[in-house]
């Protein structure tokens, strides 16, 4: 599934590069998170992309059932 919208916010999402940079540094400062201007606004993002995620996987179930039901007439 080809998703849009962002659902990890509030995690960092490394790649084989900085996962292999982060080996090497010694001084444990290698990641840097999405950052808010306090902690309410971060879990108040973090609680709308998760239901804007919901909100996507119920729009690919409707199309998907429709073109079904599309197919089957």
């Amino acid at each position: 599934m080809n998703r849009q919208i962002c659902t990890d916010f509030l995690v960092s999402t490394p790649n084989f590069r900085t996962g292999f940079g982060s080996v090497m540094n010694v001084a444990g400062n290698y990641y840097k998170f999405n950052q808010s201007k306090n902690g309410k606004e971060a879990d108040t993002l973090a609680l709308f992309m998760d239901w804007a995620c919901v909100g996507e996987d119920v729009r690919v179930a409707t199309d998907k059932e429709a073109k079904d039901l599309k197919e089957t007439e």
